[in-house]
């Protein structure tokens, strides 16, 4: 393999010396070929950043504290998608099964991440273990994925995806009376309610749980009634 590209350092969140893209150490558990390390590695630094393919950073540096926590929600949340060809019966051999199971186990983190997301109250987007900067945040992660399986995740799926094939879009006439009320995009953040805050011409803007934003206009997006709710759907 190649050296890795020509990058500028970054800033070691934990001592703060610079960190330099190398190739990946075979004790790290991941398929990028590189990573950035603290200079001060050999000393005991344990500052690191995943990288990408093309030696970008895969984000922005954080400190040992939020990494053990990101660390030890992936080692909860991953069993819920790396685990699920074990539910499904597959009867594929040699490379068509390994085919089998990635594609098994890309829906299923989709669905796992949708879940959590859902619990959560966040976008779909944002509910990402390596876009979480809070630690507070991090722990309800970890909470929502220790206590649900493969098999809940994929029945709360099941039901969301039933519910969505009912549903009859709210006509644009009728918006005005739900603002302020909850509603739900039909395929965007399956399980999450946004608020209509308000609605300027053709433009709506809306408000999860959360306090995410997004604006959009009405004829590009059919808006549902209230979407169910974790604990109804779980």
């Amino acid at each position: 393999m190649s050296g890795p590209p020509t990058m500028p350092a970054l800033k070691c969140p934990d001592c703060g010396a610079p960190m330099r893209l190398q190739p990946t150490p075979s004790t790290f558990k991941t398929p990028n070929p590189f990573v950035y390390l603290c200079d001060r590695r050999a000393a005991g630094c344990g500052g690191l950043m995943s990288a990408h393919p093309d030696g970008t950073p895969q984000g922005a540096p954080v400190a040992a504290e939020l990494r053990r926590a990101r660390r030890m929600t992936h080692q909860v949340f991953d069993r819920l998608w790396q685990t699920a060809p074990h539910y499904y019966p597959v009867a594929e051999t040699g490379a068509a099964r390994v085919a089998a199971f990635k594609r098994i186990q890309d829906a299923a983190r989709n669905r796992a991440y949708a879940y959590v997301a859902a619990h959560l109250g966040m976008s779909r987007d944002a509910c990402h273990i390596g876009k979480i900067t809070d630690i507070e945040t991090l722990r309800a992660f970890y909470g929502i994925a220790r206590r649900a399986t493969p098999l809940t995740v994929r029945d709360w799926w099941k039901k969301l995806q039933a519910e969505e094939a009912h549903l009859k879009p709210i006509p644009p006439d009728a918006l005005p009376a739900l603002v302020g009320q909850p509603i739900r995009l039909k395929g965007a953040g399956l399980g999450m309610t946004w608020v209509l805050e308000r609605i300027k011409g053709d433009t709506l803007f809306l408000r999860s749980p959360t306090n995410n934003r997004k604006r959009m206009a009405c004829a590009n997006q059919a808006l549902y009634p209230r979407a169910a709710q974790p604990s109804e759907a779980s």
